[in-house]
């Protein structure tokens, strides 16, 4: 599938490592098979980050709706205005539209304006933003470094000092999703509370038209998503799907059966994100094929260049990552992707050693 990526936390510092992930499949799973019985940890301060306005109550409108009747309290990010999205209502800005419906939605969960952020970034866009360019597209202004998205994005993470953080997964296959993921995932090497919060992944456009994976109707739990996904320990949230949809209703611009097809019995969220020095991240599972492939290292806005200072060993059935510290001690953690040629839509994790 492609090589494995690390990127450090300091924007001037970061690493890439590369290596073969291979056999993962992509086609949708038989059945709701999996542990989606078993819910998430939840806490008392939840931040949810999201690619555009919609994805927040898609993603985690029943888990939003939990942690508010605890009580607890929410906070919402959403990194772009969704301005290049379907146009249902032909409304004449479609961003500024979609800002409204998702202010909407999150009335009607209980959330204050203040407790909503959006950062106006453009749509079809974070993925570039990620890469070698370093660059970041405001919507109707000139570009900026994208360590002005890295930074608002701990700005987030200061002000909510959430217990419980839910971002995308690098797996997504829309660009704003799973480079959105990673950029989450940078941001919480530079100022992750203490103590760490639990950080769980979601899907929203998942191989295979997973969620929906041949049934779009609102009948059937989901199974557990498609491909490099097996990589990841699973967990299910029961939700109400009829306040789910009624919550999705409120994005009338975007309204549709493909929409309406996460107002489902579940919520389902990754976890293993997060890696601590000796321990794994995640077990391989079959069907999933480690190898080897290429190591280089990334600093952000930089070319991959070989790297000496790190290396890859396949043992059977795992994928050990070792680091020399003293090129590395003073950074603290590492992004950790896989790269598949052009393809990022891959697994990553987020590395912490200090």
């Amino acid at each position: 599938m492609g090589a494995l990526g690390l990127k450090a936390a300091a924007c001037a510092v970061a690493a890439v490592v590369a290596t073969v992930l291979g056999g993962c499949r992509h086609r949708c799973p038989p059945s709701a098979s999996g542990p989606l019985h078993r819910p998430p940890p939840l806490g008392r301060r939840l931040l949810v980050v999201a690619p555009h306005p919609d994805d927040e109550v898609l993603a985690a409108g029943g888990l939003m709706a939990r942690i508010l009747r605890q009580p607890g309290t929410v906070h919402v990010v959403v990194a772009t205005d969704g301005e290049a999205g379907v146009n249902r209502t032909r409304a004449p800005d479609l961003g500024d539209a979609r800002r409204g419906e998702t202010r909407r939605a999150l009335a009607d969960l209980g959330l204050a304006p203040a407790d909503v952020e959006f950062l106006g970034y453009a749509n079809n866009t974070l993925a570039n933003a990620w890469g070698k360019r370093w660059r970041a597209a405001r919507r109707g202004a000139d570009e900026t470094s994208s360590g002005a998205l890295l930074e608002a994005l701990r700005g987030a993470l200061r002000a909510a000092a959430p217990d419980t953080i839910v971002l995308p997964m690098s797996l997504d296959e829309h660009v704003d999703h799973y480079a959105l993921g990673r950029f989450a995932l940078l941001a919480l090497l530079g100022e992750a509370p203490v103590p760490r919060p639990t950080v769980l992944g979601y899907l929203v456009h998942g191989k295979g038209r997973w969620p929906a994976c041949g049934s779009i109707g609102l009948r059937s739990v989901p199974p557990l998503p498609p491909g490099c996904a097996a990589l990841f320990p699973w967990t299910g949230l029961p939700v109400d799907r009829t306040f789910k949809a009624g919550l999705i209703r409120e994005y009338r611009t975007q309204l549709g059966a493909t929409l309406l097809r996460h107002a489902r019995a579940i919520e389902s969220f990754a976890g293993g994100l997060v890696v601590e020095p000796g321990r794994p991240a995640a077990a391989w599972r079959p069907g999933v094929r480690p190898g080897a492939d290429r190591i280089a290292i990334l600093a952000p806005g930089g070319e991959l260049v070989p790297a000496r200072d790190v290396q890859v060993a396949v043992r059977r059935d795992t994928v050990h990552v070792v680091l020399d510290m003293a090129s590395f001690r003073d950074v603290g953690g590492a992004v950790l992707e896989v790269v598949a040629g052009e393809r990022r839509e891959a697994p990553a994790w987020l590395l912490r050693w200090s």
